[in-house]
């Protein structure tokens, strides 16, 4: 008999630091809270990018990895297609996700949504932990 996933996630390793941990997330570049994404099963739960450092985990951004910022600058993280990795992702450019603004009543999130193409690295998530919806 078969176990029903109820619940996947898409789980990122932490930034590599190439200086202080950004004091918003304390270096993970997210903010620990969850959202569902789809009401559809399994649900897909999504992170929360911590406002502070848009995702890098950087306190001063020396060296950080510029892939994991929520806005690409233009100047500095654009996505060139002559210079990119012919294997990777023509949609997200390798990074396996893409930033979403997310709503509530009363405030706006930086949503870490999962790209088409990392389907295959979901994980489940254990019954009962706890969601932020």
């Amino acid at each position: 008999m078969g176990v029903t996933v109820e619940r996947m996630t898409l789980l990122l390793p932490d930034p590599v630091l190439a200086g202080p941990a950004c004091s918003g997330c304390g270096g993970k570049g997210i903010t620990g809270d969850q959202y569902v994404w789809s009401e559809s099963t399994p649900e897909l739960l999504v992170d929360v990018l911590c406002p502070v450092c848009t995702g890098c985990g950087s306190a001063d951004h020396v060296g950080c990895e510029t892939t994991r910022h929520a806005e690409q600058d233009d100047e500095y993280d654009e996505y060139d297609d002559e210079q990119a990795d012919p294997t990777s992702c023509p949609s997200c450019g390798g990074r396996r996700w893409w930033a979403c603004q997310g709503f509530t009543d009363t405030e706006a999130y930086t949503l870490r949504v999962p790209c088409g193409c990392s389907e295959a690295e979901f994980t489940p998530v254990p019954a009962g932990s706890a969601v932020t919806r």
